[in-house]
């Protein structure tokens, strides 16, 4: 996937496809844009994506090789396979793509998991100081 005829709009859709498995409302969340934003974009519109819009992917997704992005030149990934194929289409590329593309799926959802774990802890942690301030308040009455 050295260069790649494709717009910046077909690129943010093959971002989804793999980063999300497809799900355009998880991308939009993960990268803090409005989802009826990115359907303009990907969608029949094909409303040309602002540099803030490309900088929430970036920022979102670090291992997106932003020269891809941008101009569609390079690997998708910054951690793409040093090794290049010598024939374009080999099926051992398309699965070595295929498990690329699952790899990088799964460790986003382990740091999604691992951030709602985050969220939860600390939604627990207030309660219970609420819980405890209550019970204080009342023994003091």
């Amino acid at each position: 996937m050295t260069t790649t005829e494709t717009t910046v709009n077909k690129r943010i859709d093959l971002l989804i496809q793999h980063l999300t498995r497809g799900k355009q409302r998880q991308f939009a969340e993960k990268t803090n844009v409005i989802p009826g934003t990115l359907n303009s974009i990907i969608g029949t519109r094909q409303s040309t994506p602002s540099a803030e819009i490309l900088e929430k992917i970036a920022v979102a997704y670090p291992q997106i090789n932003s020269e891809w992005l941008l101009k569609g030149q390079g690997e998708m990934f910054k951690d793409a396979l040093a090794i290049q194929p010598k024939e374009e289409g080999k099926f051992g590329n398309q699965v070595i793509a295929r498990i690329e593309a699952e790899n990088l799926y799964l460790k986003n959802l382990v740091s999604e998991l691992i951030q709602t774990n985050r969220n939860l802890s600390d939604i627990l942690s207030n309660m219970l100081s609420r819980k405890m301030t209550c019970q204080l308040n009342s023994k003091q009455k």
